[in-house]
């Protein structure tokens, strides 16, 4: 039986489409359950969850406000799945903890210079728009200031048989005065994660706020550490009980290298230490692959796996490592034991793609893990991060940053 309509009201307020299609159908689920309005069987699905929310803002059921509380916080995530991050100096924010610079500034900028939320009216704007702004104060002390640009994008030019097709993009960013980040949030229209297209939003964007309010950033080239230190120790972890296993054969192993280097006359030190290693890495590489779902599986106290790193030494030169397929570890290929020494001494990546590791309950109270996705990537001005799914939400990103901070603060 096919689900029955809704009954229209007079004046009935719609939600435009670019909005409906930036947000997903569970957090428009959410949305009904925390304001208490019904939810049919038979309409209990996007479209259903959507015109059962235009029906109770257009009956005055919720007001019109609320609703938009609910899309400056949706309209931060969901299709926005890259997230650039940069570090304020101590001078700029102290700057902008002034709200009088803050103001002053904005008007200067030909900006609004008062909180405001018009959203639903800066759908495909002629030229970029400032949609939404939000000056956090303890006091008169400014302690977070968020703004949303909105711009038309088009996704098909107009032909002699169709009409041109367009759509509208949602820019955050985010000004944390106290711990002195920035955050941009960008939609990542074709899925390459990490294009010129995302980068260029970021810089101009980046640009604009130095324009508006005469800020500088920091040097973000440190975080390269950082994910050295993710790298090793999600690698090592992965590999923990397989390092275990092999001490059962430490003097097997031993006798057999030395037999070895005797028998192949190998006189140079750097050449059996290499020839070694390698021998005591191929035991590693071949446990791993017998044991290949309990290598990748979760286990206590595991965050999460390496699928692919990318880094560059003092020469400039550049190692790209990944994996082929979901069936084979980064540890099973011969590019990570060649380079892995390497990385060991320099102590720095550019780039890691890494799969993290979230414990969850479910409705029954059942402990589930969910995987996400994320590739992270420093540069000089910024670090990002870009969550390789369809939609984002606020606690797969939340876990990920925590995680992120954590190694961050952890010594080498």
């Amino acid at each position: 039986m096919s689900a029955l309509p809704q009954k229209k009201l007079k004046n009935t307020f719609f939600i435009p489409q670019d909005i409906q299609d930036s947000i997903t159908s569970d957090k428009y689920k959410k949305f009904l359950i925390e304001n208490n309005l019904p939810i049919s069987s038979q309409i209990d699905h996007k479209a259903g969850r959507i015109e059962t929310i235009e029906n109770a803002i257009s009956s005055g059921k919720i007001s019109l406000s609320t609703f938009l509380d609910f899309l400056a916080v949706e309209l931060k995530r969901n299709r926005n799945r890259t997230a650039f991050f940069s570090s304020l100096d101590n001078a700029s924010a102290t700057k902008l903890a002034s709200y009088q610079f803050v103001q002053s500034n904005l008007i200067e900028a030909q900006l609004p210079s008062a909180n405001f939320n018009s959203l639903l009216d800066s759908i495909r704007p002629d030229e970029t728009k400032c949609a939404y702004l939000q000056v956090d104060l303890s006091g008169n002390t400014v302690t977070y200031i968020t703004l949303c640009f909105t711009e038309k994008v088009q996704l098909r030019a107009a032909t002699l048989n169709t009409h041109a097709k367009h759509d509208t993009d949602f820019t955050w960013i985010e000004i944390d005065i106290k711990n002195k980040i920035v955050t941009i949030r960008v939609y990542d229209r074709n899925n390459t994660f990490g294009a010129m297209t995302d980068k260029a939003k970021f810089q101009y964007y980046n640009n604009q706020l130095k324009m508006i309010f005469g800020i500088q950033f920091t040097d973000m080239s440190y975080q390269r550490n950082t994910l050295y230190k993710i790298f090793n120790e999600l690698t090592s972890k992965a590999e923990e009980p397989f390092t275990e296993r092999t001490q059962s054969t430490h003097e097997l192993t031993e006798k057999f290298i030395k037999d070895c280097i005797s028998g192949l006359s190998l006189q140079n030190e750097s050449v059996v230490a290499d020839f070694s290693e390698r021998l005591k890495n191929l035991q590693m590489r071949s446990l791993i692959q017998e044991n290949f779902k309990e290598y990748s599986s979760y286990s206590e106290g595991k965050k999460g796996l390496v699928d692919r790193y990318f880094y560059t030494d003092k020469t400039g030169a550049s190692v790209n490592a990944k994996t082929n397929d979901e069936e084979r570890s980064i540890s099973l290929y011969d590019i990570y034991l060649d380079t892995k020494h390497s990385i060991d001494k320099l102590m720095l990546i550019d780039k890691l793609w890494v799969t993290w590791y979230r414990k969850t309950l479910n409705r029954l109270g059942i402990t589930k893990i969910e995987k996400i996705k994320t590739k992270i990537e420093v540069f000089k001005e910024c670090y990002v991060i870009h969550f390789l799914y369809d939609f984002l939400n606020e606690e797969a990103e939340s876990h990920v940053l925590s995680e992120f901070r954590n190694f961050e603060r952890t010594p080498n």
